[in-house]
């Protein structure tokens, strides 16, 4: 029925439509010609199409061509049926005749949706153009020009496009959607919003606008409006996979690990091929402890997809959890050669490689993870820790000094005091220990490595307020190492068992 009401829009098709309908109910048998001329065989295939014979129609518009070759509206309309059935070419053979013989935007504005889905952009945009200068109220070329405006990255000309098209056919949902689409990739999360409340006002079945309204009210953090959507968009089409997947990430966002599962796993029941599903709920079960699982999971979506690095990467994840860290090794390379500026993969690495004692290969993965993101303290971070298990204090210092500077933190402050400890620069490390405690009052670390410099000060009182603070914070940690470091603390000063 889509297919017909196209052919019966065609411009120069209207003044003929009347009776079309009027004899489309009163045949008894579409297989009867009266008379052997070109507007009897179209006729004919119109009905056929209406009815969906689409072999005995395209037999018919054909036989319309062969009896009138000048036919511009046979061709037009056997495009549009080729088109519906796949045959591409085909298609574009009859539009390309069509605008030839007959001049008529839609033949043009037709031709471009071919073009558009072979990927000839620019030449859909010049057919577009053709058409629009025939028909400059036609609102689908403005809309499709639109879109090809967006793929191709213009999307200040796509958005004016669905401007002229919502202004010549208000009423079309469909325009409102796509213009919401390019407002979400600009970034007008506001304005996105808007279009696709005005897509569901005009087709409140409108499933896609529902999904896509949640995907921005996700990103603007508004979790439960983005589940509202979403489900909305699940009650609607309950087949679609991607509805799931979508409320899925949601639902994690909020914390509810469990419900979150139970969607990713409905999307996989939907479309068993859905790579990304399996993805995100190995990331859940590595969150639930689930390792096994999660990495049953991420096998699957690696066989699905095995070109998307973000698998690998999260398989990796998992593996070194697990102590795997050949295997963890192995899954960051894979994910580097596919996306050699996953920068964060080569942090990842060099955390596996240093905990194999590869410490050179660690360094020079935090090197490149620095080269890609030189705002990321974490690089920094790492690349200072192995530094100091090498003996390179000053290069160790030099990267906690990066890292205070784009983070100050605890644990930079307290890792940079122990390396000036090593350099017999106690001062230093006592005054970093100190603005570890300033920023991090609970941190034992801190408070245990300050004591230590105090006592090698012989500055007895100051290290024994450290040490009680320290007993005081770890009163109910049953940790054996903090258990033997309190017994050595009472050692040195049995007052304080008190």
């Amino acid at each position: 029925y889509q297919l017909f009401k196209k052919i019966v829009n065609i411009p120069s098709f209207q003044k003929r439509l009347q009776r079309i309908y009027k004899n489309l109910f009163s045949s008894k048998n579409v297989d009867v010609v009266l008379e052997e001329d070109a507007e009897k065989y179209f006729d004919r295939a119109n009905k056929k199409v209406f009815i969906q014979d689409y072999v005995g129609a395209l037999s018919d518009y054909t036989q319309a061509i062969r009896l009138n070759p000048q036919y511009d509206i046979a061709y037009n309309s056997r495009g549009l049926l080729k088109e519906s059935i796949g045959d591409l070419e085909g298609a574009l053979m009859d539009y390309t005749e069509a605008a030839r013989l007959g001049q008529h935007s839609s033949a043009y504005s037709n031709r471009g949706n071919i073009k558009q889905l072979q990927g000839d952009l620019d030449g859909a945009i010049l057919d577009y153009n053709k058409a629009l200068q025939i028909d400059p109220q036609n609102a689908e070329s403005y809309n499709h020009r639109g879109l090809v405006k967006e793929a191709l990255g213009d999307f200040d000309g796509a958005i004016l496009d669905y401007n002229e098209a919502l202004r010549f056919n208000p009423q079309d949902a469909n325009i409102y959607y796509n213009r919401g689409n390019t407002k979400q990739t600009k970034g007008d999360l506001d304005g996105a919003i808007l279009d696709y409340t005005d897509a569901i006002r005009l087709n409140p079945k409108f499933s896609g606008a529902h999904n896509n309204r949640g995907l921005v009210k996700r990103d603007k953090g508004d979790l439960d409006g983005a589940i509202f959507d979403f489900t909305e968009a699940v009650r609607l089409n309950p087949q679609d996979s991607g509805f799931y997947n979508n409320r899925g990430d949601a639902k994690q966002a909020t914390g509810d690990i469990d419900g979150a599962i139970i969607d990713f796993t409905e999307a996989i029941r939907l479309n068993p091929q859905y790579a990304t599903a399996y993805m995100n709920r190995g990331n859940l079960k590595e969150q639930k402890k689930d390792l096994e699982g999660a990495i049953l999971d991420y096998n699957e979506a690696v066989r699905l997809n095995p070109q998307d690095a973000d698998i690998y990467y999260n398989r990796g994840n998992t593996k070194q959890i697990k102590g795997d860290l050949d295997g963890a090794i192995l899954d960051y390379t894979n994910s580097i050669r596919l996306n050699p500026k996953f920068f964060g993969v080569y942090t990842n690495r060099g955390l596996a490689k240093q905990a194999t004692g590869n410490l050179n290969g660690a360094i020079a993965d935090y090197n490149e993870a620095i080269q890609l993101n030189p705002q990321d303290p974490m690089p920094y971070f790492n690349r200072g820790n192995a530094k100091k298990e090498t003996g390179a204090f000053d290069g160790a210092i030099l990267d906690y000094n990066e890292v205070i500077r784009l983070n100050p933190n605890a644990e930079a402050y307290n890792n940079r005091g122990h390396t000036k400890q090593l350099k017999s620069d106690l001062n230093g490390a006592i005054q970093d220990f100190t603005d570890a405690i300033r920023l991090n009052p609970q941190d034992v670390n801190a408070y245990l490595n300050r004591a230590g410099v105090q006592l090698k000060k012989r500055n007895l009182k100051e290290a024994k307020e450290d040490y009680k603070r320290f007993l005081e914070l770890t009163k109910n940690f049953n940790d054996l190492h903090i258990q033997q470091t309190k017994q050595q603390i009472l050692q040195l000063f049995p007052e304080l068992a008190k």
